[in-house]
C-alpha cells in the first residue's frame, strides 16, 4: 500500500503549497482512491503532478464530510476523470449530489454502516457526532490503516467502531485528528486510548493542532509520522 500526501496545511516539501484542506491518494490491489480534494482544485492537480499522481487513473473519489477544505478540489478532478466513483457521506448536500447523479457522475452515498468500496477499502460509515464524517478503513498484512478527514465524530468513536466492525488490529491512524483547540489534558487522553487499542504508528496533520504534535511525537517516539503534503507512506 501507498499513501501519496496531497494537500495540507503542513507541508513537508518546499516545492509544495500549503493551505487549508486535506486530500492523500491511496494505491492498493491495482485500485487508486483520492481521500478528499482540498480546498483548491488547481493547487491539488499542480501537487498531483509534482508527486506523480495522474487524476485520470483515480478509481474513487472519497469525501470524508461536507466541509469547503475537503470538497472544493472535487469539480478540477471530476474534470479531467469523469468516470471516477464518487463515495460520499450520507450528510453531503442532497443538491450536490443530485447535481453530480444528473451530469453523468457515478456516486454512492454511505450511511450508517460501514460499506465496501472495493478489495481491502472500507468506510467506516457516516459517524454522528459533531459533523457527521466518514473514515476511510484500509485492510493490510499487518492490520488496519485508518485514515480520518478531521475526526469530528471522535477518534475513540471512530477507531471503535474500525474494531467492532473488522475485528482486527489497528495498525496506524492518519489524517486531521480535530485537536486544534484542545488543552494538554485532552490531548493526553486521546493518546492513552490510542495506546491502550496498540496502535503501533500514527501520521498527524491538517486539523490536529502544534501542540498535539508535540504530544504526540513525545508519546509515540520514532513511531511517529512526519505527516504533511509530500510525503509517502507504505504500509
Amino acid at each position: 500500500m501507498k499513501i501519496t500526501h496531497l494537500y495540507d496545511n503542513i507541508v513537508q516539501k518546499k516545492n509544495l503549497r500549503s493551505l487549508w484542506g486535506y486530500s492523500v491518494c491511496l494505491e492498493i490491489n491495482g485500485r487508486h482512491l483520492l481521500m478528499d480534494t482540498g480546498s483548491n482544485g488547481r493547487v491539488l492537480l499542480e501537487h498531483m503532478r509534482k508527486l506523480d499522481v495522474n487524476a485520470e487513473s483515480i478509481d474513487f473519489v472519497f469525501l470524508s464530510h461536507p466541509h469547503w477544505d475537503h470538497i472544493l478540489g472535487l469539480d478540477s478532478v471530476l474534470e479531467l476523470n469523469p468516470e471516477a466513483n464518487i463515495v460520499v457521506p450520507k450528510n453531503l448536500s442532497s443538491h450536490l449530489i443530485m447535481d453530480l447523479r444528473e451530469m453523468g457522475f457515478d456516486v454512492t452515498v454511505v450511511g450508517l454502516k460501514p460499506h465496501k468500496i472495493a478489495d481491502g477499502l472500507y468506510s467506516t460509515g457516516t459517524l454522528d457526532g459533531g459533523e457527521p464524517e466518514q473514515s476511510l478503513v484500509v485492510k493490510s498484512e499487518k492490520g488496519l490503516v485508518v485514515i480520518t478527514g478531521c475526526a469530528h465524530p471522535g477518534l475513540d468513536k471512530i477507531l471503535q467502531t474500525c474494531e467492532d466492525e473488522f475485528n482486527e488490529q489497528i495498525y496506524a491512524v492518519l489524517g486531521g485528528f480535530h485537536l486544534l483547540k484542545k488543552e494538554s489534558e485532552e490531548i493526553e487522553t486521546v493518546i492513552s486510548m490510542l495506546m491502550e487499542k496498540r496502535v503501533k504508528y500514527v501520521a498527524p496533520s491538517h486539523c490536529t493542532g502544534n501542540l498535539a504534535l508535540k504530544h504526540f511525537q513525545k508519546a509515540f517516539g520514532k513511531n511517529f509520522i512526519r505527516a504533511g503534503a509530500g510525503e509517502i507512506y507504505r504500509f
